[in-house]
C-alpha cells in the first residue's frame, strides 16, 4: 500500500483479522468490516462480476483493490447517513408514516391493487 506524506493508516484488513488503531471513528470500522465480509461471503466469481460492473463505462479501468476500496467507501458513507437519519428528530416523527406507506406499496405488489387499501 502506498501512502503519501500526510496519510495515515487507521485500519487494515488482513487474512486473519481486522486491525484498527486506537480511537478510530466508527466509519473506519464499517469500512474494514465491509472488506472482510465482502471477502468471506461473496465468492470470487461474483466479486469479479461486481468489479466488472463498477468498471463498465469508465475511461480508466481501476484495479481490483481500487474497486474494493470504492465499495467499502460507499458502504461507509451509507452507514454514516443511515445513522444520521436514524438520529434525526424530524425523521423520527415521520418514520411511522413512511413505514406504513412502504408496507402498503409492498402489499399492492403482493396481493394486487384491487385487494389492497
Amino acid at each position: 500500500m502506498e501512502l503519501t506524506k500526510n496519510e495515515r493508516v487507521a485500519g487494515i484488513c488482513t487474512a486473519e483479522s481486522i486491525k484498527l488503531t486506537r480511537y478510530v471513528p466508527m466509519s473506519v470500522a464499517w469500512h474494514e468490516a465491509f472488506h472482510k465480509i465482502f471477502e468471506l461471503v461473496i465468492p470470487a466469481e461474483e466479486r469479479d462480476k461486481f468489479y466488472s460492473a463498477y468498471r463498465w463505462g469508465r475511461r480508466t479501468k481501476p484495479s481490483d483493490r481500487a474497486v474494493a476500496e470504492a465499495f467499502a467507501d460507499m458502504f461507509m458513507t451509507y452507514m454514516q447517513n443511515k445513522q444520521a437519519i436514524k438520529n434525526n428528530k424530524f425523521f423520527k416523527k415521520i418514520r411511522p408514516w413512511i413505514k406504513s406507506v412502504g408496507f402498503a406499496i409492498g402489499m399492492v405488489f403482493k396481493i394486487g391493487p384491487h385487494r389492497a387499501k
